[in-house]
């Protein structure tokens, strides 16, 4: 499976997990997972009080506090670290709340969960990657003024130019470029970034590839 399609398969595996109906009339797991979907915070606060807990997750491994990031719901983020909520706590997909805030580009959840201690860069698949497959040039600018790795690779060896490149994002390309992500990189398949972008059609990109003296 390409880096593409098992980001797109992860995405569509979180929205449907969180998107399950209750299965149960006042099942307070239920209940609160619903709550966090409609943006209920009352209710998660109700709920939290009774005695559930925060670090709660749904059938994919994610926690309250990463769907509400992953939504941009702002103001259950804030609560939620308030109350104890891990920051740092993966899914089953290995993935954090930053990385899945950043992948929906919300910007202001990012910059709070960073102010709050989460990681903004470590070995493997990494917000960077994911704010640049999701084009989000406002959290990347966010991400390197912390000094991020800009070539860290994911365990195959993809970097953020090469998921940019793959998504077609011209802008952010060109970001990356600027910003010296180096595009003669390969990942364990021996693709780059400029034929990651040939393979998917990308024509402007791999333009900006070459115009930038990418030849592989």
């Amino acid at each position: 499976m390409s880096n593409i399609r098992a980001l797109r398969l992860a995405a569509a595996l979180l929205m449907l997990a969180t998107a399950m109906p209750a299965n149960a009339v006042g099942d307070p797991y239920e209940d609160l997972l619903t709550a966090i979907q409609n943006r209920d915070l009352d209710s998660v606060k109700a709920l939290i009080a009774r005695g559930m807990e925060v670090d709660t997750v749904d059938r994919a491994g994610n926690t309250l506090l990463m769907m509400a990031a992953r939504a941009g719901n702002d103001e259950t983020v804030i609560y939620l670290v308030a109350t104890g909520a891990k920051v740092n706590k993966r899914n089953r997909f290995n993935e954090s709340a930053l990385m899945l805030a950043a992948l929906a580009g919300h910007l202001v959840t990012c910059q709070f969960l960073i102010d709050h201690d989460a990681d903004v860069d470590h070995d493997g698949w990494r917000p960077l990657i994911y704010a640049a497959f999701g084009g989000h040039n406002d959290v990347i600018r966010l991400l390197l003024a912390l000094n991020v790795d800009i070539d860290g690779a994911s365990e195959n060896g993809t970097t953020a130019l090469m998921m940019a490149a793959q998504a077609g994002h011209v802008a952010t390309v060109k970001l990356l470029l600027g910003n010296r992500a180096d595009a003669d990189l390969k990942n364990e398949a021996g693709l780059t970034a400029l034929k990651w972008a040939v393979k998917q059609g990308h024509a402007d990109v791999a333009s900006v590839l070459r115009g930038a003296g990418t030849k592989k």
